[in-house]
């Protein structure tokens, strides 16, 4: 009789196996959009180009300083939040990136607002944003690392992020000129942009509540240590000392990404200005147009994560991303022919496609303690 009624309250392992999966997958659905308000907000200025320096007054120069600034500060800054993240917890760090976001955005709207067109006002308010924005992308991927093993829908996480990401900043790049045009002022486009900032605060809220009820819950791995994940603060310090146990293999990759972002940085902060001067056209169609290479990327790069997941070719797919990208570049600078300037396009999309998840992928699986994921 007891055994009987053992047995009826025990789970089957099917019934286990589907608690666990759908942890995962409900602790993913707010940590996927915390970032969608830094993304849109970035693709937002870039397409507001032409429009900025007209009602600033300001020179191509002092454009690329606002663009250039969430870089900038993250220079000095990205590897203490790194640090920040692994200790602290990714959930925590990701509210607090999302508010200094927030701020900023708010900050920029304010400096459009009435008119008043400050050029040092948006500055600061995108100094304030650049705080959050560098290392928020940082805080996803590192709790998608507690609860995701790699091969084990890491990857995937990875690329759904990126695939959100790249709908976010779509939306921001091609509907800002829109905006701006028919209500008459570019600060609605800013104004709209701090609200789907406040949407990604709350989405960080939800993600650090949400984690909280899941480990008082249910036993939850850390798939960084294999234990129980229990939120507590990790213990010990940075030391630059450890930069010398990293293998060569990640220097490899860190070169990699400094050479190919320097080069979308550099295109993205001309990209909708490019298209108005090859095209002829105005700054609308301009934006749509620079936009468009974003849908490639959001469609694509969940189910590349799926892809590695399943067989891997990291180092395979990162050298298809630099040579597309190299392909791209040099479309657009030896060719003034509509086609071809639409053929750059679609393999600077193709060069987007592959890059995040397998170099966050490899990251991950090339240092050698797990939880220094967020600081590598």
């Amino acid at each position: 009789m007891a055994t009987t009624q053992m047995s009826s309250i025990e789970k089957s392992p099917t019934e286990e196996k589907t608690s666990y999966d759908l942890k995962e997958e409900v602790s993913s659905v707010p940590q996927l959009h915390v970032s969608v308000g830094n993304h849109w907000s970035n693709a937002l200025i870039v397409s507001l180009k032409t429009t900025i320096i007209k009602e600033t007054r300001i020179n191509n120069s002092q454009f690329a300083t606002l663009v250039a600034i969430t870089n900038l500060i993250n220079t000095f800054l990205c590897i203490g939040f790194g640090f920040a993240i692994d200790k602290f917890g990714g959930a925590i760090m990701s509210v607090i990136l999302a508010a200094f976001h927030l701020s900023g955005s708010m900050v920029m709207a304010g400096a459009a607002t009435n008119n008043l067109n400050s050029y040092p006002l948006l500055i600061f308010g995108k100094v304030l944003a650049a705080i959050g924005d560098g290392s928020l992308d940082n805080a996803q991927h590192r709790i998608f690392s507690t609860y995701f093993a790699p091969g084990k829908g890491f990857a995937f996480s990875i690329g759904t992020i990126w695939g959100i990401a790249n709908l976010a900043q779509f939306a921001g790049q091609s509907t800002a000129n829109v905006i701006a045009t028919n209500l008459g002022s570019y600060a609605w486009a800013l104004w709209i942009s701090s609200i789907i900032a406040l949407f990604s605060l709350f989405c960080a809220i939800s993600a650090v509540l949400l984690d909280r009820y899941l480990r008082s819950h249910y036993d939850v791995t850390d798939q960084t240590n294999g234990k129980r994940h229990t939120g507590n603060t990790k213990g010990g310090s940075f030391d630059i000392k450890a930069v010398r146990h990293l293998s060569l293999s990640f220097w490899l990759v860190v070169i990699f990404a400094v050479f190919e972002n320097a080069g979308v940085q550099s295109f993205v902060s001309i990209s909708t200005q490019f298209s108005q001067q090859r095209l002829k056209k105005g700054a609308v169609i301009g934006g749509w147009v620079s936009s468009f290479y974003l849908l490639l990327p959001a469609c694509m790069t969940p189910f590349l994560g799926i892809y590695i997941d399943f067989f891997g070719q990291r180092v395979g797919f990162l050298f298809v991303s630099g040579l597309t990208f190299l392909i791209s570049m040099l479309l657009l600078k030896f060719s003034h022919t509509v086609p071809t300037f639409i053929a750059a396009y679609v393999f600077y999309a193709l060069s987007q496609c592959v890059t995040p998840a397998p170099q966050v992928e490899i990251v991950r699986s090339i240092i050698p303690d797990p939880q220094y994921f967020a600081t590598a």
